[in-house]
């Protein structure tokens, strides 16, 4: 999901032209909610890794909602994992297997999230891979699932992982330290005992009102957040090549990038 960070905003632009935003659909319940569902994350990326194979888009909230409803309904049929689920199959489908009302608002919440997750990457690819080519990101919600990293920058040998999540730094690190402890218990967990895992630095980013504006109705990272976090990676992977601005990541093109990009030396 290469997009710079224009492109990403011109094309929630395409999907909400002046005079129309993002809305979440249905209405909240906390019983929808207490549901344990499969990883939206997963799902999200795999509907944004569609769209941009299809043609450089971005997922819509109905590309989503469809593909994790696919996702369910495979989950409700697995006989070895799926009970749970069917237990539940009444706070999540309506008669004729379409989504509940509080379904819909739970996705349409995990699809904003997961919109605000692809800015900050686009920023963090854009700072380290296209402007600076000194690292490389990943986003890869195998990462997410089993080792609990959202995103991982890599420079020089060295690597930083971001935490994004709600509420506040400390109460990420709170729960960061109530997973380990679980995995530790857990002997059959694989990243239980894991030295790298352990010693790897981490950035904490907070979705608060401190650190998001509206975008088209869409929650999304505000310029000051995106440099602290760029800031917080820089220092933990000892960088010290001058940083871009959010406005200046903000405004790049293609063509900025093709202007400035090294000079191809022929093989020897």
């Amino acid at each position: 999901m290469d997009y710079l960070l224009k492109t990403f905003f011109d094309k929630v632009r395409e999907m909400y032209p002046e005079g129309s935003h993002f809305r979440a659909l249905g209405n909240p319940s906390e019983e929808v909610d207490a549901v344990a569902l499969p990883p939206y994350r997963a799902v999200f990326v795999a509907s944004a890794l569609r769209g941009y194979a299809a043609g450089y888009r971005l997922p819509t909230l109905r590309r989503f909602v469809d593909d994790f409803m696919c996702v369910l309904a495979e989950k409700m049929d697995d006989p070895r994992s799926g009970q749970r689920l069917a237990d539940s199959r009444h706070l999540l489908l309506a008669p004729g297997g379409l989504a509940t009302s509080g379904l819909l608002n739970r996705l349409s919440r995990r699809y904003a999230d997961g919109m605000a997750h692809l800015q900050l990457a686009c920023a963090l690819v854009q700072a380290y891979e296209d402007q600076r080519r000194i690292g490389f990101v990943s986003v890869d919600p195998r990462l997410d699932i089993k080792m609990k990293i959202d995103v991982l920058v890599t420079v020089g040998g060295l690597s930083a992982a971001v935490d994004i999540g709600a509420g506040s730094a400390e109460l990420l690190r709170r729960r960061r330290a109530v997973e380990s402890e679980m995995k530790r218990r857990a002997s059959g967990s694989s990243d239980a005992g894991n030295s790298t895992l352990a010693a790897l630095p981490r950035v904490a980013v907070v979705r608060s009102v401190a650190t998001m504006a509206d975008f088209h109705g869409l929650p999304v990272f505000r310029g000051g957040e995106v440099e602290r976090v760029i800031a917080r990676v820089d220092e933990a992977l000892e960088v010290d090549a001058p940083r871009p601005s959010y406005a200046a990541l903000a405004r790049t093109t293609m063509a900025d990038l093709g202007r400035n990009a090294p000079p191809i030396r022929a093989a020897a």
